[in-house]
C-alpha cells in the first residue's frame, strides 16, 4: 500500500495519541510538543516521503520525551498501577 507523504503527520499523530507515553503527558506538555512539530513543519524540517516524515516525527517525539526525563520502565507510573505489557 502506498502512503501519501501529505498524510504522514496526520497518520503519525493518530498513532502517537494512542500510546502509553502520550497518555502520561500533561495537557500543557502535549500542547508544547505539537507546537514544536508545527515549528519543524514551518521551518521545512518535516520533508521527504511518507516513511522519512514518519521517522522525523519519531525522532522529534523521542527527543521530547528524553528532555522530560523519559525512561523505559516506570516512567510516570502511578503508585499501584499495573503494567499493561
Amino acid at each position: 500500500m502506498e502512503h501519501k507523504k501529505e498524510h504522514a503527520r496526520f497518520d503519525w499523530t493518530e498513532m502517537i495519541c494512542k500510546s502509553w507515553t502520550y497518555a502520561r503527558l500533561t495537557p500543557d506538555e502535549r500542547k508544547r510538543f505539537f507546537m514544536s512539530v508545527d515549528n519543524a513543519e514551518k521551518c521545512g524540517v518535516l520533508k521527504g516521503d511518507y516513511h522519512t516524515r514518519w521517522a522525523i516525527l519519531n525522532v522529534l517525539y523521542n527527543t521530547y520525551l528524553v528532555a522530560l526525563g523519559y525512561s523505559f520502565v516506570g516512567w510516570r507510573d502511578k503508585e499501584g498501577e499495573e503494567q499493561q505489557w
